[in-house]
């Protein structure tokens, strides 16, 4: 998997306390799940952030790239789909991922979120 490092849209209402109190630790894996959507599909009225294009995902990768136990990530798993914010689909070379109302790539309509710069202005950071 990919170990480059890139801003992603994130809303701050995951930072509430209803989601906390259902996500806990697995943010990291719903957070992973949301920067590594490939693309959106709407089914049933729900729009699906489709992970990785579909690619299979072995829980053994995932403990590697999050630096923890396979039992803790089959835990971020099954907390995630029994809230809902994820739904897997088991296949013959690991699992398929996709995250639930992602909104990856949803056009944002608040101009502070990021302030155009002028040409040759540096970045505040």
């Amino acid at each position: 998997m990919p170990q480059t490092s890139y801003p992603f849209p994130m809303y701050s209402g995951l930072l509430e306390p209803g989601h906390y109190n259902k996500i806990g630790s697995a943010i990291w894996l719903f957070l992973w799940c949301v920067s590594a959507t490939t693309a959106e599909k709407e089914k049933e009225g729900t729009v699906w952030g489709i992970v990785l294009g579909n690619k299979p995902i072995k829980r053994e990768d995932l403990a590697s790239q999050f630096g923890v136990a396979e039992r803790t990530v089959q835990r971020w798993i099954d907390t995630l789909e029994q809230q809902g914010y994820i739904r897997i689909t088991r296949a013959p070379y690991g699992m398929i991922f996709t995250v639930r109302k992602s909104k990856k790539f949803v056009d944002r309509l608040d101009n502070n979120v990021q302030s155009p710069r002028k040409s040759g202005q540096k970045c505040p950071v």
